[in-house]
């Protein structure tokens, strides 16, 4: 059986969830609850004592409106305070449990451009109660010419694909159905770090491009062999039920619920049930200024503490592993200067100035230029300097040169992470630090916490390597002159030190030019590695928001 959606016109024929979902679930049987048919026409049902609207005059579906406790309830769930820059869980649950269901075919949109999904994680139904079928997979984005979603996914589920030895476990899906709401899975989001989206609401909505989306499979109660496909009967946006949303007149694709057609008589298929009432979620992305817990590194209820700046140390040294009471929480914590962006030297330094008491929160972060010579094997700076994170190439012995100043670091199996930094102290210039090998990526802050914008590290009379526009949004272009006609490779790292792109020159050129698409990746810093003719050049470049 195809198990995935068959590529059929946008017809009463397409409506068909029951035969391409179901030719395979003949075995599942079991039933949780009464489920009434009726063919009166009923009052409209209520939600919360309120009279349950309706939409339009008529509906196709009159003779098919069910008692409100002899209908399937969908819903996607709200988050609240979700933290930008990181991931989101957000259930798509099921609400109310009627009969047996043998499967279902869910279409969900969402803005791409807020949301980055990540994977679509089966719930209890196939985690505990055995369920055989779970895929999930994108759909084409949209745009703004289409009326569809930037982002949209299908989410299928099957209880049984064939009728072999083994089957779900009926006793299992009981008790989940009795039990009250349960999630039919999970969709994992990375929330956009694009600080204009705080304090909004990001939808994530149920979508219909044809009579199946959107629908379950069920065995009704006087024939456990039959399967019935469920569609829509109301749509609901959130948060609760003030607004409904549902039309059967607006044509595919659409937000709000199967259409009429889907409902009229065409000999060889059954006609849908209207027996699930959905209810739209999304992300409630907090507000930056409601986030109190900046600063508290420990997360132990008091921030900017001397612990905090211990354990934020710790992570350039050690790494994320350092954050083992609430990862998400510490992160979050960690962006001290109030710029977006976690996890920065420039929070370290600014975190230490609080706790010297010589700063209050939010500092000016207009960065300042600065040039980091190599020579020798030593690194120079020509700028006061509050901390250095640098990430060198190999198991390095690194000698610090700096008077009044600390030196941590440590060998993750790949780079030695450096951090040089203190308590109490406005910084260093001039030669800091000594060792032998390739420096990969540097990130450094003056003692006020502002980034500095380095040029180098370079040597002789070398002309510097230059980026505009630095800080950038998603594109800059990278150059440098050199004295004579050369080949190059230019080679761009994270703030970890992992390869994010590569360039590399075809012939011999005099003026390198390179344009850096970083479109999709995320805000933080950068170092472009430039190398030609046996030298080395080193720039840094910064994303913004």
């Amino acid at each position: 059986m195809g198990l995935l959606r068959d590529s059929v016109g946008r017809s009463p024929g397409a409506r068909t969830l029951t035969l391409r979902l179901l030719s395979g679930l003949v075995g599942a049987v079991a039933v949780f609850a009464l489920l009434s048919f009726g063919c009166d026409k009923k009052a409209p049902t209520t939600y919360d004592d309120e009279p349950f609207p309706v939409a339009g005059d008529t509906q196709p579906n009159d003779t098919l409106i069910w008692d409100q406790n002899s209908i399937y309830i969908v819903q996607i769930e709200t988050t609240r305070s979700t933290l930008q820059g990181m991931h989101e869980r957000v259930d798509v649950n099921m609400n109310q449990w009627l009969a047996q269901v043998g499967g279902w075919d869910m279409l969900i949109g969402y803005d791409a451009s807020a949301l980055l999904f990540q994977a679509a994680i089966p719930g209890p139904l196939h985690a505990e109660c055995r369920w055989e079928y779970f895929n999930y997979r994108y759909l084409p984005f949209g745009n703004g010419d289409t009326l569809c979603p930037s982002g949209m996914l299908r989410v299928v589920g099957i209880a049984e694909t064939n009728n072999g030895p083994n089957h779900p476990d009926v006793v299992c899906c009981d008790s989940l159905g009795a039990a009250g709401p349960f999630a039919l899975f999970t969709l994992d989001f990375l929330v956009s770090n694009d600080r204009t989206l705080e304090c909004r609401f990001v939808p994530i909505r149920f979508f219909w491009m044809d009579c199946g989306d959107n629908s379950i499979a069920f065995h009704p109660l006087d024939n456990p062999m039959a399967s019935i496909q469920g569609a829509s009967r109301y749509v609901f946006e959130t948060p609760g039920l003030t607004e409904m949303i549902s039309d059967e007149t607006t044509g595919y694709p659409t937000y709000t619920g199967v259409q009429r057609e889907c409902f009229e008589n065409d000999p060889g298929y059954p006609i849908p049930v209207a027996i699930i009432d959905f209810i739209n979620g999304g992300v409630d992305i907090v507000c930056a200024d409601s986030i109190d817990d900046r600063g508290d590194i420990n997360l132990n209820g008091t921030a900017n503490e001397i612990s905090d700046a211990v354990l934020f140390s710790n992570y350039f040294v050690k790494g994320v592993g350092v954050f083992n009471v609430n990862y998400n929480g510490q992160v979050a914590a960690s962006d001290v200067n109030a710029n977006g962006t976690t996890l920065e030297v420039t929070d370290l330094v600014y975190l230490i100035r609080i706790i010297t008491g010589d700063a209050l929160p939010r500092p000016p972060l207009t960065p300042v230029p600065g040039k980091l010579t190599y020579s020798g094997g030593v690194l120079s700076i020509d700028v006061k300097t509050g901390a250095a994170y640098l990430v060198l190439a190999g198991e390095v012995a690194p000698r610090l040169l700096a008077t009044r100043m600390e030196m941590n670091y440590a060998f993750d199996g790949r780079n030695t992470r450096l951090l040089v930094s203190k308590i109490g102290t406005e910084g260093f210039e001039g030669q800091f630090l000594a060792f032998d090998g390739d420096l990969v990526s540097f990130e450094m802050a003056t003692y006020d916490g502002a980034p500095i914008d380095l040029d180098g590290p370079y040597d002789g009379d070398q002309q510097p390597v230059r980026s505009y526009p630095n800080p950038f949004s998603d594109t800059t272009t990278i150059r440098c002159i050199t004295s004579y006609p050369v080949q190059y490779t230019c080679t761009i790292f994270d703030a970890v030190g992992a390869e994010v792109a590569m360039f590399s020159s075809g012939g011999a050129a005099e003026m390198i030019t390179i344009t850096w698409d970083a479109t999709g990746l995320p805000a933080g810093p950068y170092v472009c590695r430039l190398e030609f003719a046996g030298i080395v050049l080193w720039h840094s470049m910064l994303k913004a928001n």
